[in-house]
């Protein structure tokens, strides 16, 4: 699992092609990405450390559901995945469960907690990823998404609001 947890190895092109992103206007989604990134010191993909590209959906979700990356956020997150997820959402719901409520420590990244369940916040989360009209996780293309103003990618995504 480390390629999963660690990137899967340096590439300086794609490390580049994330890093212009902060160069697109303030209030596009790619520039959301790498305010996210780089706000929390997260590597990019390509650099050592960083996701790897066929998990970047992962952030992008982030900057898409308005989840946090603290423990709590993050077993949203997961359930938010588990939602737009078309096929088998079910084992990132049971990943952040696993994580952030029984304490079992799954990835090396964050530290177990537990009871952070909270019905009504992950089924929420559910709710508004099953809406996302794309499944983000089977080969989505970000690329095509990145110069449009955030609120338009979730409105065309048809994410709901994080405050029902």
């Amino acid at each position: 699992m480390g390629p999963l947890f660690f990137g899967g190895g340096e590439d300086h092109e794609v490390a580049w092609r994330y890093k212009q992103l902060g160069l697109l206007p303030e209030g596009t989604f790619g520039r959301a990405y790498w305010e996210f990134c780089t706000s929390r010191r997260f590597a990019f993909p390509g650099e050592p450390g960083g996701l790897p590209e066929r998990m970047v959906f992962h952030d992008f979700g982030h900057i898409l559901s308005g989840y946090e990356t603290d423990a709590e956020g993050e077993i949203q997150q997961g359930a938010f995945q588990a939602g737009f997820t078309r096929t088998d959402g079910f084992s990132f719901l049971i990943f952040v469960i696993v994580q952030f409520h029984l304490g079992l420590k799954v990835t090396p990244i964050a530290a177990p907690r537990t009871g952070l369940f909270d019905v009504r916040k992950v089924i929420r989360a559910v709710e508004r990823g099953a809406a996302c009209r794309d499944d983000l996780s089977a080969r989505w293309d970000h690329w095509a998404w990145v110069e449009l103003p955030l609120e338009e990618v979730r409105e065309r995504l048809g994410v709901p609001p994080l405050q029902a």
